[in-house]
């Protein structure tokens, strides 16, 4: 039963992901239906083909371990490769490590999905399950699922790694199993230890635990991200290309200055990982024991974890029911004020609470532009080259992080067969987007004001920049925001049975892999044009500070209004939602 359930479910799903391109009429859906999937087949085979010709024609290149550029960094990534030739284990540290990080990625996933969905009901209504048999059939499933991601990325680098080196039949069988275990035993764990963190955490008493915890671990990220830069404030001051005369011989000082201060600050980090020591042995069957252990280590822990018996639907949200009020009283907000108070008080939204203060990627990056400008009032150019970073790529990661840890509340469909509650009441697409939108611009406002005051408090830099930091920030919030939902404008899933399902459907996929392709290749390099004709020389002071912002402004306006106008007029059709 089982099987059969998890079989009809993954069938379910690579239908629903693909499904529009199915029911198009002609043969033109079904063609892009078999591209689709005979797309996975090719993008193993360029994975593969691409993994063996690095390791064969750079890191297993035996001339070029003797050969030198002249060029510090050049010579040093040779340095590094030739002792990878030299011990071939280290190539399958970083195997093994990726095996890992793609695990916990893939257990973090399952359980996300397992949060947000409605099978566990459906499970427990239809078949004689205890609460923790059914959150294992979803996790799972999902974990099955993403086995189809695995082969992709896993087994084809494990076959270029094996040929290169000329591994045995046997060795490379024993390999691809003991891959494939660790995935299923890693990803496992972690997604029952994630959902037993979130249920735990979103039935603690009282609130304010919940508030402090999510604050003091932000506070040592930020700590962990100031120090870190603090130390290359100087590095980053020395940079040759903003003198007026660098010389290949200065750049080639900096460069090694930067690798010291780099390797001072890790090896300064006394952690005994035995994990990885394992690597020093001669034997690949040490490896494989090794692992081994740690399987069965986390077989006890995963028994564990199971025995949970915590209801999911026991949460504490009498909190989220007292706070909105006050937001009623708010002039500028009374219109909005019950989009709001659905969000807030939403499931969905309280299993998600910590990211609402900032993931800690945000954090981080706040300590760290913390940090280097802590010391650098008297170095202008770098200064702006802090501030371009600062405003355009920390704000569009930071939108897009946003919008993918809250897409079951912000997205367009995020309401699934609900929306036609607004179509019936005369109300269309648009409007829908109105509010979503507006929920997702004024829950990273206050994020991005706390960070901004932070960076005000910690650094020399004036009120009146940090006013203009932050009004920057905004509108590229704004712009960047926009472009998340262009995708959903052009294909909106209505019809989605769970609300992580919304960043798999084909079609939205390639549409946002266009856009983040666009956005980091073209768009935001070319919003650093006025800070680059600076650096080098091009631009005086007082042209740039004229320049720039006019520039930046012109253009985030610009893009905010072509994304907004592309939304209008897809939303504003009278078309059925499906």
């Amino acid at each position: 039963m089982r099987a059969a359930w998890i079989k009809w479910k993954i069938y379910i799903r690579w239908k629903n992901q693909w499904g529009k391109f199915l029911n198009r009429r002609g043969y033109s859906g079904y063609i892009f239906a078999i591209t689709a999937f005979f797309l996975d087949v090719i993008e193993a085979i360029f994975y593969f083909f691409s993994a063996y010709a690095v390791l064969k024609l750079v890191i297993m290149n035996e001339f070029l371990h003797t050969a030198t550029t002249g060029a510090p960094f050049l010579d040093f990534l040779l340095q590094k490769i030739s002792q990878i030739n030299n011990n071939v284990y280290i190539l399958w540290q970083f195997y093994f490590v990726y095996v890992i990080v793609f695990s916990v990625i893939a257990g973090i996933k399952a359980s996300k999905w397992n949060l947000s969905s409605m099978d566990k009901e459906w499970l427990l209504s239809h078949f004689k399950l205890s609460l923790s048999k059914a959150n294992s059939m979803v996790i799972f499933e999902t974990i099955c699922w993403n086995i189809r991601s695995f082969i992709i990325h896993i087994l084809t680098l494990l076959f270029s790694l094996s040929y290169a080196i000329g591994l045995n039949i046997s060795m490379v069988i024993g390999l691809t199993l003991l891959s494939f275990s660790l995935y299923l035993f890693v990803s496992i764990a972690v997604s029952f230890s994630h959902t037993f963190y979130v249920y735990k955490f979103i039935i603690e008493k009282p609130f304010v635990n919940k508030v402090a915890k999510i604050v003091i671990s932000r506070m040592i990220i930020f700590s962990i991200g100031y120090f870190f830069a603090a130390k290359f404030t100087g590095w980053l001051i020395d940079i040759p290309f903003i003198k007026e005369n660098p010389t290949s011989e200065s750049f080639e000082k900096w460069s090694n200055k930067g690798w010291e201060i780099l390797f001072d600050s890790v090896t300064t980090i006394k952690i005994n990982l035995s994990f990885f020591d394992i690597f020093t042995a001669n034997s690949l069957y040490t490896y494989i024991g090794t692992i081994l252990m740690c399987m069965f280590t986390m077989v006890f822990y995963l028994l564990f974890i199971i025995l949970f018996k915590e209801n999911p639907n026991r949460r504490s949200a009498e909190y989220f029911d007292r706070l909105p009020s006050p937001l009623l009283k708010v002039p500028f907000l009374k219109k909005k004020a019950f989009t709001i108070l659905l969000f807030i008080r939403s499931s969905f939204f309280q299993k998600r609470l910590p990211y609402m203060f900032g993931d800690f990627v945000y954090w981080f990056s706040v300590g760290i532009f913390s940090g280097l400008l802590a010391n650098l009032d008297d170095e202008y150019k770098v200064q702006q080259l802090v501030f371009s970073f600062f405003i355009l790529y920390h704000i569009y990661f930071l939108a897009e992080r946003h919008y993918q840890h809250f897409i079951g509340g912000m997205a367009l469909e995020s309401d699934g067969t609900n929306v036609l509650i607004y179509l019936n009441a005369g109300k269309n697409l648009w409007y829908v987007f109105k509010q979503k939108f507006f929920v997702y611009i004024i829950t990273l406002i206050p994020l991005i004001i706390i960070g901004d005051f932070i960076v005000y408090i910690l650094t020399p830099i004036s009120l009146t920049t940090i006013i203009w930091l932050l009004s920057m920030q905004i509108l590229a919030l704004n712009a960047f925001g926009a472009l998340n939902y262009i995708s959903s404008a052009f294909y909106p899933h209505f019809e989605f049975r769970n609300a992580e399902e919304l960043n798999e459907f084909g079609d939205k996929k390639m549409v946002d892999s266009i856009l983040d392709a666009m956005s980091l290749f073209i768009i935001l390099p070319s919003m650093t044009i006025p800070m680059v004709l600076f650096i080098m020389g091009y631009l005086t002071k007082s042209q740039y500070l004229f320049i720039n912002p006019i520039f930046l402004a012109i253009y985030l306006f610009g893009m905010l209004f072509i994304s907004l106008l592309i939304v209008k007029r897809k939303l504003n059709k009278k078309q059925f939602i499906y």
